[in-house]
């Protein structure tokens, strides 16, 4: 594995976590529902059809939040033109906080810790698992249309991380979008784009991936399970958002339970998580201060939790208006 594709790989580890991308549930029959925040909100209708937006007010600021899922369909078609009103005025569009890597940082990882990406010699991931998540994984990486030489060399951390990534790629899901879309637009109308701050992540990256593999294991099977899950509802997900039906994308979504496990392993990768919730909320409660029209596009997971992005919001006394479910 060349030092590019491992930065590319450490970076998709904890992203999802740190930057608020979360992954599709489907309706719950034996997992639990995400637990959804209770804001009290008054109800902003968005002029035709297209994804919800949440309006912050406080004083003479104003962010209008657009809230995303992920990933979602490349093919999926959604009313683009329903953001134009949204972005029309705005100072700035407001995008989640980023990790701080470069190429250097990631080439000398992988030169000093390049044996934590890699079983033994002499042994294999599946023929390490147990049953039935040996059985498991196999249907799993199925899905995802490979086979098991693919993920012969890796630990149970780094398979599971490539195996959502194999999965996006065989049902051709996008993680940028609509992000990407949203900031072309965004630049077009000369809107400026910044960031809501940024994090070092090659520690706790070093860190999580250094836990011994029977510590690993159990955060494999979670990601078989959202693989499972993935495959059978991003569509419906991101269907229900593009028409801006908030109950269905509650019934059809939650974080991923592979970074949910990841935190639970290590603490220093839960402080980067609510480190990031932190600075959405910092720099959305900023955006505010400033009389004017902000714009930010949050994941709806970070946003919508309890003890999340509008409920600590609402305690600092905003003012949300939230899209009708």
């Amino acid at each position: 594995m060349l030092p590019s594709r491992f930065a590319r790989l450490a970076v998709s580890l904890l992203l999802p976590v740190l930057a608020g991308a979360q992954a599709p549930l489907p309706v719950q029959e034996t997992w639990s529902q995400q637990d959804w925040g209770a804001v009290e909100t008054v109800v902003v209708t968005a002029e035709g059809r297209g994804p919800a937006v949440w309006r912050l007010r406080r004083g003479g600021g104003e962010v209008w939040v657009l809230g995303t899922v992920g990933p979602m369909p490349e093919d999926l078609q959604w009313n683009r033109d329903s953001l134009k009103p949204v972005l029309a005025g705005a100072r700035q569009l407001l995008l989640p906080p980023a990790p701080d890597v470069n190429f250097v940082d990631a080439a000398w990882f992988y030169l000093w810790n390049g044996d934590l990406l890699r079983q033994p010699r002499g042994q294999t991931l599946e023929a390490a698992l147990p049953e039935p998540l040996r059985a498991d994984f196999a249907a799993a990486r199925d899905l995802a249309r490979q086979d098991q030489d693919r993920y012969a060399t890796d630990t149970p951390l780094v398979a599971a991380m490539r195996l959502q990534r194999d999965l996006t790629d065989a049902r051709a899901l996008s993680r940028a979008e609509p992000r990407r879309t949203v900031e072309r637009m965004a630049r077009a109308a000369r809107i400026r784009v910044t960031r809501m701050g940024s994090f070092e992540m090659m520690p706790t990256v070093r860190t999580v991936l250094a836990l011994p593999q029977d510590r690993q294991r159990p955060c494999l099977a979670q990601a078989v399970a959202d693989a499972g899950r993935m495959a059978r509802q991003a569509r419906p997900a991101a269907e229900a958002w593009a028409d801006g039906h908030i109950a269905a994308v509650k019934a059809h979504y939650a974080e991923t339970r592979l970074l949910e496990c990841i935190t639970a392993a290590s603490q220093q990768a839960a402080a980067i998580n609510a480190l990031s919730v932190s600075l959405i909320v910092g720099g959305l409660d900023e955006a505010l201060k400033t009389p004017g029209k902000s714009v930010a596009v949050i994941g709806i997971g970070p946003l919508l939790r309890q003890d999340g992005v509008l409920e600590q919001l609402a305690a600092r006394g905003v003012t949300i208006d939230h899209p009708a479910e």
